[in-house]
């Protein structure tokens, strides 16, 4: 069944949702490896970052990092990197570690496409204010920097269609983030594992909390 929200479901941002993460950019590699096919591939990756303790973590232990790299099949070399953001790379040690690998990635000849679907936590440095919203996509093109495309996201709104650029010659492919989102929570069954009995674990707004009572009420997930 849908979610009860039209883009991100405020309550899968917390770091008890790194599952969610995970099946977001198996999702994300789905997707784009027919339209990348056979001159590149998608590759999934997981890397450890060490979580502080806080209100949005439960254990200290090592904790997964996600990302999607397409590849050119010939070389093996990185194209470009999708990172999925989650709420223990936006904090503490782990943000600045994430920090750190976004410095490797930003020196190097790859493009890198950012995805931040969670509200809480420490933004990406970036030189001009960003523009106010609850979510954001960044795209930095390797012949571009560092000028950084950024698609800003309200939780009102579905998530976007964003480009994934190439080498130089061939065209951008797209990544349906709504696409990847609905197929992963209707499939995997979120709307059933999720609690919905009370606020998320990042808080909402009083207005934005009053427009997620209705749209739970509509949805039959709230009396």
């Amino acid at each position: 069944m849908p979610s009860p929200f039209p883009g991100m479901d405020p309550y899968l941002e917390c770091s008890r949702c790194l599952s969610f993460h995970n099946q977001l950019v198996c999702d994300y590699a789905r997707q784009l490896s027919p339209t990348l096919l056979p001159n590149y591939y998608a590759e999934t990756t997981e890397r450890l970052i060490y979580a502080d303790f806080d209100d949005l973590t439960i254990a200290s232990e090592p904790a997964p990092h996600f990302s999607v790299g397409i590849h050119g099949t010939q070389t093996g070399r990185l194209i470009c990197a999708i990172e999925l953001l989650s709420a223990m790379s936006k904090q503490g040690r782990p943000h600045r570690e994430y920090l750190r690998q976004r410095e490797r990635i930003l020196r190097s000849t790859a493009h890198l496409l950012e995805i931040d679907l969670v509200r809480k936590g420490k933004r990406l440095p970036m030189v001009e204010e960003l523009p106010r919203a609850d979510y954001y996509v960044f795209l930095s093109r390797a012949e571009r920097r560092p000028r950084t495309e950024v698609w800003p996201i309200r939780l009102r709104d579905p998530l976007p269609t964003v480009p994934v650029p190439l080498l130089p010659g061939d065209e951008d492919v797209e990544l349906d983030l709504q696409a990847a989102f609905t197929n992963v929570y209707d499939l995997l069954g979120y709307r059933f594992s999720t609690n919905y009995s009370g606020p998320p674990a990042v808080p909402l707004d009083e207005a934005d909390r009053e427009w997620a009572e209705e749209r739970l009420r509509a949805a039959g997930l709230r009396a």
